[in-house]
Formats: structure tokens, sequence, C-alpha cells
């Protein structure tokens, strides 16, 4: 199972925060194309859009940038 996870990069760090997820989507192609949808229709430059397994995603919520 995979998720596209909303990353936006924080102004003042080199972190990115989590902005929210999509998912869980089952089948990879269909979540890269979820992914580069999302990442041409974003106005923010400094979102990013990434395909992370879901196993990973929680990791992601309790770990925090050094």
């Amino acid at each position: 199972m995979w998720v596209v996870t909303h990353l936006r990069k924080d102004r003042s760090s080199d972190c990115f925060e989590v902005i929210g997820s999509y998912g869980p989507i089952y089948d990879i192609d269909l979540a890269h194309q979820i992914q580069t949808k999302l990442a041409d229709e974003s106005e923010n430059l400094e979102d990013k859009y990434v395909l992370t397994p879901l196993n990973e995603v929680l990791d992601m919520f309790f770990n925090e940038c050094n």
C-alpha cells in the first residue's frame, strides 16, 4: 500500500512539514498518477508530493526534523 504525502518546506529551516496525505492507495501506478497530478496542479513551489510506502508514513508523523 502507498500514500501520497503532501509536504511543505518550512521557511525558517531546511525541514519539511507534513500537510496531509492521500491514501492508502493499493495500486502503485494509480498512486504515481495521483502524485503527478497533485504536483502539476500545485501553485506553491515549496510543496512536494512524495510517494511513500504506508509503513513509513507513521514514522514521519512521529519523528521530528533535527
